[in-house]
C-alpha cells in the first residue's frame, strides 16, 4: 500500500454540501423565487420529492447555506420514525432555537427549552400534546429572537417529511397562515415508479390531509412541488466525482467516471457509493489509479445477485439473442425484434427472416421476464442501469 494514501481521507464519505454540491440549477432557481417571496412577506411554501439517493438531504443543506448567505436564518430539521405529532413539531421548534443559539454563540434558548415545564419562553416544551396556540406562541417568540440577531426571516427545511404525522402537518399550516416570516420546505421520499415524483409527493400530502380530518388545505399549503432525481446532465455527475477528487493522489480516468455515472443511472448517492468503494480499493493497493477492473470487482460484490441472474439468463439464450443484446447495449435505444434480426441476418429471404425474427422475439421476451429487458409497444430496450451493466459483464464473461 502506498503510505501516502489513507482510506480515512476518502473524499466520498465527507458530507459537505456547500463545498461538494453540484448542479440542480433549476431547483435552486425555484428556491430563490420562494426566498424572494419570503423577504417580501409572501412566503411560497413548497415540497421537494424524489426517490432514495436522489440528493434530497444535500439539496436541503444547500438551501440552508443559501438562506444564511442571503441574510435569513436557515434551519434543517430531520423527522424521526414512529413518534407522535407533538414530537415532530417539537423537533422543528427546537431546531430553530438551536440555529438562533448558533448565531448568538450561546445556548440560552436550547437551555430554556430543556427546562420543559419550567421554561420561561416556550409553551410546547412543557407538555406532551400538540396545541395550536402553544405552537403559534413559540414560533412568534422565535421570530422575535431571529429579528434580534438581524435575521428577520426564517427558512425551515424539514427532511424525511413523509414521516410527519397528519396532525402535525395540519397544525403547521394553521399557524404559519398567521406567522408570515417563516418559509417551510418539506422533503418527501417517494417510491411510486409509475408516476412523476412531483405527483407522487402530492399524493403523500393528500393522504396526510385526508387523515387530518380532510384538511386538504394542509396539503395545498405547499403550493408547488420540486422534483429531485438523477442529475440532469452527465456533466453534473462528472462534477460530483471530480470536485471531490481535486488535489487528491487517487485519480479516475474520464472513461471510468463516465462508466460509474452510467452504472449509477446518474443518481447522486449511487455515484458517490461506487466512487467511494473504488477509492477505498485503490487506497489499499500500491496503485493510485482507478481502473474499470476495480469497478467490475466492486459491482460483482455489491450487486452479486443481479450479476448471477444475468449469467443465468445468458445460459438460456441463443448466440443470436446474445448478439442482439450486445447491439442493444451499445446503442442504448429501443428497437424492434424485426430490426434486430435484420442487422444480425442481412440479406436473408423474407420467409426465413420472419422465422428468425420470431425466434429472436421469444428470446427477448425471456429476457423481459427475467427483468433485464422491457417491451414497450413492441420496442425492446434495456432500461435499469444496474441490470444493464450486469448483463454487459455477463455477456463478456468467458
Amino acid at each position: 500500500m502506498d503510505p501516502s494514501l489513507d482510506s480515512s481521507d476518502n473524499p466520498f464519505v465527507q458530507q459537505v454540501a456547500g463545498e461538494y454540491f453540484v448542479g440542480r440549477e433549476g431547483q435552486l432557481k425555484q428556491f430563490h423565487g420562494s426566498l424572494n417571496g419570503l423577504k417580501n412577506g409572501k412566503p411560497q411554501h413548497f415540497y421537494i420529492a424524489g426517490p432514495t439517493g436522489s440528493g434530497k438531504t444535500s439539496y436541503l443543506q444547500k438551501l440552508v447555506d443559501i438562506a444564511n448567505e442571503e441574510g435569513t436564518l436557515g434551519v434543517l430539521s430531520t423527522l424521526d420514525y414512529a413518534v407522535p405529532a407533538y414530537d415532530h413539531i417539537a423537533s422543528i421548534v427546537k431546531a430553530v432555537a438551536k440555529a438562533i443559539d448558533a448565531k448568538t454563540g450561546s445556548n440560552n434558548l436550547t437551555r430554556d427549552w430543556n427546562k420543559k415545564a419550567s421554561s420561561i419562553h416556550f409553551r410546547l416544551s412543557g407538555g406532551d400534546r400538540l396545541l395550536g396556540g402553544d405552537l403559534q406562541s413559540d414560533l412568534s417568540f422565535l421570530q422575535e429572537e431571529s429579528n434580534g440577531v438581524r435575521l428577520p426571516k426564517v427558512v425551515v427545511c424539514i427532511d424525511e417529511g413523509q414521516r410527519m404525522e397528519a396532525a402535525a402537518l395540519s397544525a403547521l399550516k394553521n399557524v404559519l397562515q398567521h406567522v408570515s416570516d417563516f418559509l417551510l420546505i418539506l422533503s418527501l421520499r417517494v417510491e411510486d415508479e409509475n408516476t412523476s415524483v412531483v405527483e407522487a409527493g402530492r399524493a403523500i400530502l393528500d393522504r396526510k390531509a385526508a387523515d387530518a380530518e380532510g384538511d386538504y388545505g394542509a396539503a395545498r399549503f405547499f403550493a408547488k412541488g420540486v422534483a429531485l432525481g438523477p442529475f440532469d446532465t452527465e456533466k453534473e455527475g462528472k462534477c460530483c466525482v471530480t470536485r471531490r477528487l481535486a488535489g487528491n493522489q487517487v485519480s479516475f480516468s474520464d472513461e471510468l467516471i463516465s462508466l460509474v455515472i452510467d452504472v449509477a443511472g446518474n443518481l447522486p448517492r449511487r455515484i458517490i457509493e461506487f466512487a467511494s468503494e473504488i477509492y477505498e480499493h485503490v487506497a489499499e493497493t500500491e496503485s493510485n489509479i482507478a481502473t474499470e477492473e476495480v469497478l467490475r470487482k466492486i459491482f460483482k460484490v455489491r450487486h452479486g445477485d443481479i450479476f448471477t441472474r444475468a449469467l443465468e439468463l445468458r445460459s438460456q439464450l441463443s448466440d443470436s439473442a446474445q448478439s442482439a443484446l450486445k447491439i442493444m447495449l451499445s446503442s442504448g435505444r429501443s428497437v424492434k425484434a424485426d430490426d434486430l434480426s435484420a442487422k444480425l441476418y442481412p440479406g436473408v429471404p423474407t420467409q426465413a427472416a420472419s422465422t428468425l425474427a420470431k425466434a429472436l422475439k421469444g428470446d427477448l421476451d425471456r429476457a423481459c421476464q427475467s427483468g433485464f429487458c422491457l417491451d414497450v409497444d413492441g420496442q425492446y430496450r434495456i432500461g435499469d442501469p444496474l441490470r444493464r451493466y450486469a448483463l454487459r459483464l455477463a455477456l463478456e464473461t468467458e
